[in-house]
C-alpha cells in the first residue's frame, strides 16, 4: 500500500511537468502527444539563441544544421533506447517520412510483391500504394480480424500469402486503428527464413511499449517522437540495418547522400530545418530516460486498464 501511494505521488510530480490544464484529462498521446514543459523551453530557447546569435554562427562547425553534431548525440541516445547500433538510426521528420524512404529507396521491379494489411495508417501504405502505381509493383493489404484472434492466426495469414514474387513484408507493430499489438518478430522470422525484407511501422511504439530492434530482428523500422515520448512534431526515426542498408537508395539527397559507412546520416539529410526541434527531442529523451522506460511502459498500461474498467462500469 505504501508503495502504491508513492508510485501515485511520484506521478503526481510528473503530472505538473506539463503544460495541460490541470483539470483535463488527455487521451490522445496516439495522434500527438502532450509535450512537457522542459521540453517546450528548450526549443524556445534554441529559437531564442539562433535568433539573436546567428550572425556570430560558425557555419562550417560542429553545430551547424549540416554538421555531425548534435545528429551523432541523439542517434547515440535513441539507439540506447531501441537497442541497436548508432549508425542504424536515421533522424526523419515522421514514421511516414521513415516508410516513404524505404519504399522508394528498395529496388522493386514489375510484379515484385509487398505483403502488409488491410489495417495500415494512410501513412504507411500512401507511399506502396505510389509506387505500385508508378512502378507496377504489386501491393497486397491482407485481411486481419477485428479484433484479431490471436498471434498465431497472424503469423498463418503472411506465411500462406507468400509467394515467388514476394520481396517485402510491411506491417505495423501497433495498429494505429485498434491498438493490437502484431507478433512482428515471429512474422520478421518467418521472412528471414525466405530472404524477404522486412520493414516495421513503429509510429505507436516508440515511448509506448519496449522496443528491442536487435531482438526482433526487422531490416527496417520506422517512427515517430512526437507521440508517446512527448518530443515536439517534426521529428522521427527510421532503423535501417547495418546489412541490409545498402539495398535502400537515398530518397531525398542532400550533403552525405552516399555515405554508405553511415547509412543513417545519410539518410538523416534533409536540407535546411528546424534545427531547434531537435533540442526538443533530445530533452523528451533525456526527461524519458529519467523517468525510466519500463516504470513509464508499466504506468501506461495501468492507466490503461483502468480507464477500460471504469469504461465497462
Amino acid at each position: 500500500m505504501v508503495n502504491q501511494i508513492q508510485e501515485e505521488e511520484f506521478w503526481r510530480k510528473v503530472r505538473q511537468e506539463f503544460m495541460l490544464d490541470p483539470e483535463a484529462s488527455f487521451f490522445n498521446s496516439g495522434t500527438l502527444g502532450a509535450m512537457p514543459r522542459r521540453v517546450f523551453k528548450r526549443v524556445v530557447d534554441h529559437l531564442r539563441l539562433t535568433a539573436e546569435k546567428i550572425a556570430d554562427w560558425d557555419y562550417y562547425g560542429p553545430d551547424w544544421i549540416a554538421g555531425y553534431q548534435p545528429f551523432n548525440e541523439i542517434r547515440e541516445k535513441i539507439a540506447r533506447l531501441l537497442n541497436c547500433e548508432v549508425k542504424e538510426i536515421a533522424l526523419t521528420e515522421n514514421a511516414t517520412a521513415g516508410m516513404n524512404y524505404i519504399a522508394q529507396g528498395l529496388d522493386l521491379k514489375a510484379g515484385d510483391e509487398v505483403l502488409s494489411t488491410d489495417q495500415e495508417h494512410p501513412g504507411a501504405e500512401s507511399c506502396w500504394k505510389l509506387k505500385a502505381r508508378r512502378c507496377g509493383i504489386i501491393y497486397n493489404q491482407l485481411h486481419l480480424g477485428k479484433p484479431i484472434q490471436s498471434p498465431e492466426e497472424v503469423i498463418e495469414t503472411f506465411i500462406k500469402a507468400i509467394g515467388p514474387k514476394t520481396r517485402v513484408i510491411a506491417v505495423p507493430h501497433i495498429i494505429t486503428g485498434s491498438g493490437a499489438i502484431l507478433p512482428v518478430k515471429e512474422i520478421c522470422a518467418e521472412a528471414r527464413k525466405r530472404g524477404l525484407f522486412t520493414v516495421i511501422d513503429g509510429a505507436q511504439t516508440v515511448g509506448h511499449i519496449k522496443v528491442d530492434l536487435k531482438d526482433l530482428d526487422c531490416d527496417a523500422y520506422l517512427g515517430s517522437f512526437h507521440k508517446w515520448l512527448g518530443a515536439p512534431a517534426g521529428n522521427g526515426f527510421l532503423y535501417l540495418k547495418r546489412e541490409r542498408a545498402p539495398e535502400v537508395w537515398t530518397t531525398l539527397a542532400s550533403i552525405q547522400w552516399d555515405n554508405y559507412e553511415d547509412n543513417g546520416f545519410r539518410l538523416s539529410q534533409r536540407g535546411t530545418a528546424n534545427l531547434s526541434l531537435l533540442f526538443g527531442l533530445d530533452e523528451a529523451l533525456d526527461f524519458h530516460f529519467e523517468l525510466g522506460p519500463e516504470r513509464v511502459y508499466a504506468r501506461i498500461k495501468n492507466l490503461g486498464d483502468y480507464l477500460r474498467t471504469r469504461l465497462r462500469e
